[in-house]
């Protein structure tokens, strides 16, 4: 016999409002009453309510404001918090470099086929200027490592908005916040870099020309070479940061 569950007051609470936010999305904040109002139209007491509301506030659904003008704001969720969060648990799990690139190659040549096929040809050519817009402020050369890194996560991002895929998207987020947290063992080759940039620009340029075979080729053959790159460097590398202190303490 199935067994019969009870679901909290506070869990069923923040299921309806998540539901009903989720079905009056919008692009800024929208107010849903004092918290007063709130529990008045719920009919929940102020403990349940507040219990529902730390696990919207950590769904990114909800914002509580105190004092003056403040209350119940709804909000819609954005892929950094979600991405930020699934790139702790998969650090957690040990991934490697060449994981991410294994990843990086699946999602990116769907992401330049999709985006190559995109209807708009204007959006299309945007991504061409996408290292001109950037480095003319800031020369590659004079960009600290991170600047770097998220320059080239960047790329992938806006590829990806080109797609129409929030699934895509999102997943990519996730991603590119991983390569944000490399180890401190891996230091980026100026060379390299420069290359790089050089075939994101030839990525972008099939995808202005809408060839999307050409677009995905080029994104296969990129992945090839930075895997065999990490094959020959450092394939285990996890995505974990060094704590100096923390490991001092374990080793005592």
């Amino acid at each position: 016999m199935q067994k019969v569950t009870v679901t909290s007051a506070a869990r069923a609470t923040a299921e309806v409002m998540r539901e009903e936010i989720l079905a009056n999305v919008q692009e800024e904040p929208w107010f849903l009453g004092s918290e007063d109002d709130v529990m008045l139209s719920l009919g929940v007491s102020r403990p349940t309510l507040r219990q529902a509301l730390r696990v919207l506030e950590q769904e990114q659904l909800v914002i509580v404001r105190r004092g003056i003008g403040g209350g119940l704001f709804a909000r819609r969720p954005n892929n950094e918090g979600v991405a930020h969060m699934a790139s702790i648990v998969l650090r957690a799990q040990g991934t490697t470099y060449r994981d991410l690139n294994q990843a990086l190659r699946l999602l990116t040549t769907t992401c330049a086929r999709l985006a190559a096929e995109n209807p708009d040809a204007e959006k299309r050519k945007c991504l061409i200027s996408y290292y001109d817009d950037r480095v003319t402020r800031v020369p590659l050369s004079q960009m600290e490592h991170q600047e770097v890194i998220d320059l080239i996560g960047g790329f992938f991002v806006e590829m990806a908005h080109l797609a129409l895929s929030p699934p895509l998207s999102l997943f990519l987020s996730v991603l590119t916040e991983l390569s944000r947290l490399p180890s401190s063992d891996v230091s980026l080759d100026a060379d390299r870099t420069a290359e790089t940039v050089s075939r994101h620009i030839s990525i972008a340029h099939a995808i202005a020309d809408g060839d999307a075979d050409r677009a995905e080729r080029l994104l296969t053959e990129h992945f090839g070479l930075l895997l065999a790159w990490s094959d020959q460097t450092n394939p285990h590398n996890e995505l974990l940061r060094r704590t100096p202190y923390l490991s001092s303490q374990s080793r005592r």
